[in-house]
């Protein structure tokens, strides 16, 4: 039935000398199938009776071969697409985590050098900036002044108000002895109501 289908449509479509070929899938005689390569040559002039010389080719294997490699890409193809989504997931997991390092580095240099409470820079920070000044006055014989802070009655407020409004009264004195500088001037808090200010 098929080779009767796929012949007509050869007939109807091929014109005298020329070649036809098609696959066609057949049925053996104990109802398995096969895939077979036709190929047909018209040879006859024209008239209303066509003549054909006809090869036919079992193609199935190749059939096979050839979709089994299909399906190996296409799996191949998920597989690789899996390992780069995965792949991805992982190098920005990588780079996420090495942000939070690095902001974590940046913040504990900043710790470091700088009070929690106020955000000014302590004394690791002062030794370095009045080492710098004083060098500077003396190369240029100009005079530094270096100014030391303290709150008077700062205890009382602490005792008879609480360490919230403490540090609240701190993180304004700072604030407003920051306001005050100058570009170059340095302001330090080294411990409790202690403040020194540089002032080259």
């Amino acid at each position: 039935e098929e080779w009767s289908k796929a012949s007509q449509r050869a007939y109807e479509s091929t014109e005298p000398g020329r070649t036809h070929e098609a696959e066609v899938r057949f049925k053996r005689a104990d109802g398995s199938s096969f895939v077979c390569r036709t190929v047909g040559r018209r040879i006859d002039s024209g008239a209303a009776e066509q003549e054909w010389i006809w090869s036919f080719e079992d193609v199935t294997a190749q059939h096979a071969l050839r979709e089994g490699l299909v399906r190996s890409r296409d799996e191949l193809e998920q597989l690789v697409s899996e390992r780069t989504a995965e792949l991805q997931a992982a190098n920005r997991k990588l780079e996420s985590e090495i942000g939070e390092r690095v902001q974590a580095e940046n913040l504990a240099r900043h710790l470091a050098d700088h009070d929690m409470l106020t955000g000014l820079p302590n004394r690791r920070i002062l030794e370095d900036r009045l080492t710098q000044a004083l060098a500077l006055s003396q190369r240029n014989r100009k005079q530094t002044a270096v100014m030391f802070v303290d709150l008077d009655r700062f205890k009382h407020i602490n005792d008879s108000l609480g360490h919230a409004v403490g540090d609240a009264l701190l993180k304004e004195v700072a604030g407003r002895l920051s306001g005050q500088l100058r570009d170059g001037d340095t302001i330090c808090r080294i411990g409790g109501d202690e403040f020194v200010v540089v002032l080259p």
